[in-house]
């Protein structure tokens, strides 16, 4: 009998001594288990982020956001001024009710230095009471009682102070005389949030005696009773909708016709942590999350791993005759099966952990590359602390684990007398091994398909007419901020050669406002909500507007202030057979209509539009020449702080604002071609270890065919034949599975492309060809040896 505790204790060397004899196929394994668990684990870490925002706020499961919608104009993030007090006064379920304003961030002047802070929010007395920030100094009681306190998180107070007790330093807002006492120092949730901040100002000065219903300002949220639920809370709004908002909205007509109508209000209870992926309401804090790409992306990462773990299975299992007479005589010497698969499971978990060697290096590169190419900041950081590393150490325990399973338990139930004739062996799972290659090259096909629609929408998406001209057109957001010197600007804009033409408006395709109004024709009985653009009569020629019918506004005509213009789509939803010379609401007469255009995502519908001539707009967009953007752009800003002092210019370039609305489309789209292109090279890297198998398996057999006059093309065709058309057979069955995927991707768009044959034919060639090209430099390599060497020990 052995000593099975010496071959335990012996059992690196045993390890090593096997990667000496195979190394190729040890190194193909470590490669593709090191690439793979990379893969997943940056996919899955980002998955796992964007699940976890607002995950880490304590009671958070009973605080909810209340969104609004009135007029039929959309659902909002922001809500009534009077909200929070009726719900804080009449509504039993509610502990506590917070209402809040946000801001781009906060510049404070302090010892005459300037910090400037990202994020923070004008708040009331009762945040901290639904958001129960841990506090360092001072009490949340006690916080912002007073319109100049003011709380900081403890990394803003020592960079602003340095070293504390912080409670009662002043600081001052720059450009601003109000001076401000710490009242507080929290510890931000450790956590993502859709709610960062730094610091926290009163809200107190900016609130009013708005007592509209149909006027939103204010984000509101609620922390519940723990007796409560959502349900609880849904049924206070119809009460209140019944009892108290139709009362005073729609006095004169009924509650059902009212609340069917578009002039009833609204409410959309969200949960806290479902807001920054499932929020599809305008204004919102932050643009959320996309829970499609996070699906999509969390199950190719799943994808990518099992395909290194098959992998491991084949090769395991396609080179056991290898290690047959190995297990014969450990078994002849009294080992049992149990620890037989102990050993393989070792083995499988040192390749494993040698993997996330690998994969910690790679980790880190891949998370580049792919930000990199996306543009966009995926995840805040990856394996910077302990607790990363420890999770990708659990990650790669568990996928050695589970890939070496089966070959243990396969390896180990080989009896002694099929062990010892070695030839019987190591072939006898073909068939497995082929089902895993299928299903290694039907996800590759699914990925290529996906990428390959994906990146067509995308472009179509980009690159299709929409209907204006938004080339070289920049967009001056905070133009009203000049009050009366907004004309001046506007002439020493003009006088720069670059520039084709200006248009004062209030909205702007793909902007950052919203205009809504009623409007009503003669034929109808009630009125509906149109989308408004507040225009001049620069702006339909800025925007190169096709007028289809009729004309556009002039400066010379006092009464075109009374006077709109239509898109088609405002034609059709007014019910207007003859639409020039109509008129809506009693006094807003029809003077030209325009075609459509989009105006919004792709995913919308073209919506109807209603254009008013106001010349008073907040904002000025810039046609130019494009020949020299930067130039103009330096001239812009010396022409803005000679009239505006140090209030700085916001600006936008309008293609930019597009690029926007497919931004999601475009990370997903280069994401998924990224790992698209790693998917198929580790399915290559198992497809290259089992011919170079095979082709070793079968070397006589390759040098008896050579004598007898075989060439080489007729060999590489022999080896290479049953694996293509495993490929072949990958990508019949990946087709049908990425149509269906593709076809319900694309549903989510109004405006999409047609799926065509050569969409799903490109791929499978481009797949067949690569698995070829992969098979052959191992089939050539074994059709060129000397069949004499081969043959000299027969």
């Amino acid at each position: 009998m052995i000593d099975l505790t010496m071959m335990n204790t012996n059992f690196l060397r045993q390890i090593s001594r096997q990667i000496r004899r195979h190394p190729l196929f040890y190194g193909l394994n470590l490669l593709g288990l090191g690439l793979g668990i990379a893969c997943a684990f940056v996919l899955l870490s980002y998955v796992r982020q964007e699940w976890s925002y607002d995950r880490s706020i304590p009671d958070g499961e009973q605080i909810y956001r209340i969104g609004t919608n009135f007029m039929d104009m959309g659902g909002f993030a922001i809500s009534q001024e009077k909200l929070q007090p009726v719900l804080q006064e009449k509504c039993q379920a509610v502990a506590y009710a917070t209402r809040f304003r946000g801001s781009s961030g906060f510049t404070f002047e302090a010892d005459q230095q300037t910090f400037p802070v990202d994020a923070g929010l004008y708040v009331d007395t009762n945040f901290f009471r639904v958001f129960p920030y841990e506090f360092i100094e001072g009490q949340a009681g006690d916080a912002l009682v007073t319109p100049d306190q003011i709380v900081l998180t403890e990394e803003v107070a020592q960079r602003i102070f340095g070293t504390g007790p912080y409670l009662g330093k002043t600081l001052s807002l720059k450009d601003e005389k109000s001076t401000f006492s710490v009242a507080g120092i929290v510890r931000p949730f450790p956590g993502k949030t859709h709610l960062p901040a730094g610091a926290w100002l009163s809200v107190a000065p900016q609130l009013s005696d708005d007592r509209s219903w149909t006027s939103a300002r204010y984000y509101t949220y609620v922390k519940l009773n723990s007796q409560s639920d959502k349900g609880n809370l849904e049924d206070f709004f119809a009460q209140l909708q019944r009892e108290e908002i139709h009362p005073q909205s729609a006095p004169n007509t009924s509650f059902e016709t009212w609340i069917g109508g578009s002039q009833a209000v609204h409410f959309y209870v969200q949960p806290l942590q479902e807001i920054y992926l499932y929020s599809d309401l305008n204004m919102d804090l932050i643009s959320g999350g996309n829970p499609t790409q996070v699906w999509i992306l969390g199950i190719i990462g799943v994808f990518i791993l099992l395909m290194a773990g098959v992998n491991y299975v084949n090769l395991s299992t396609a080179t056991a005759s290898a290690r047959a007479k190995e297990i014969g005589i450990k078994k002849t010497m009294g080992a049992n099966q149990s620890q037989l698969i102990v050993q393989f499971l070792g083995e499988s978990l040192t390749l494993s952990l040698l993997a996330m060697v690998v994969a910690g290096s790679l980790s880190g590169l891949l998370l580049k590359l792919l930000e990199t190419v996306s543009g966009e900041v995926l995840l805040s950081s990856i394996l910077d602390g302990t607790p990363q590393w420890l999770l990708l150490l659990g990650f790669s325990v568990l996928t050695g684990l589970l890939a070496g399973a089966y070959p243990a338990f396969h390896l180990s139930r080989f009896q002694p007398v099929w062990a010892l004739k070695s030839d019987s062996m190591g072939h006898r799972k073909g068939h497995l091994r082929n089902v895993l290659v299928v299903f290694q090259f039907s996800i590759a096909a699914a990925l290529m398909i996906g990428s390959l629609v994906i990146f067509r929408q995308l472009s179509y998406m980009q690159n299709s007419d929409k209907g204006f001209q938004h080339d070289n057109v920049l967009v001056i957001r905070n133009f009203n901020d000049l009050g009366t010197k907004k004309e001046t600007l506007r002439e020493m804009v003009e006088q720069n050669s670059q520039v084709v033409t200006t248009s004062i408006n209030s909205r702007m395709p793909a902007g950052y406002n919203l205009w809504r109004a009623t409007y009503q024709s003669e034929t109808m009985d009630q009125a509906i909500s149109l989308n408004g653009f507040p225009i001049d009569e620069h702006y339909l020629s800025a925007m190169d507007i096709k007028l289809l019918e009729g004309r556009n506004f002039s400066g010379d005509l006092a009464t075109d202030t009374s006077n709109v213009i239509l898109n088609e789509s405002a034609v059709k939803a007014l019910e207007l057979e003859e639409p020039i010379g109509a008129v809506l609401n009693d006094d807003r007469r029809v003077i030209g209509v325009v075609s459509d255009f989009n105006f919004e995502s792709f995913r919308n519908q073209i919506a109807p539009i209603v254009f008013n001539y106001d010349v008073d707009g907040y904002q000025l967009a810039i046609k130019l020449t494009g020949n020299d953007l930067p130039g103009f752009v330096r001239h812009l800003e010396d022409s803005w702080s000679q009239l505006a002092g140090d209030e700085k210019i916001r600006y936008y370039f309008l293609d930019d604002n597009l690029a926007e609305l497919s931004a999601k489309e475009a990370v997903l789209s280069r994401a998924i071609g990224i790992f698209t292109v790693l998917a198929l090279f580790i399915a290559c890297l198992g497809l290259f270890g089992l011919t170079t198998h095979a082709t070793s398996r079968r070397a006589k057999e390759i040098g008896v065919r050579k004598v007898l006059g075989a060439t080489v093309s007729q060999i590489v065709v022999l080896l290479s034949r049953d694996f293509l058309s495993l490929v072949a057979l990958a990508f019949a069955i990946g087709i049908p599975v990425a149509w269906i995927l593709v076809n319900k991707w694309l549903q989510g768009f109004v405006y999409r492309i047609d799926l065509n044959w050569w969409m799903f034919a490109a791929p499978a060639i481009a797949g067949v060809v690569i698995a070829f090209l992969t098979l052959s430099y191992q089939s050539v390599s074994a059709a060129l040896n000397n069949p004499a060497e081969v043959l000299k020990d027969e």
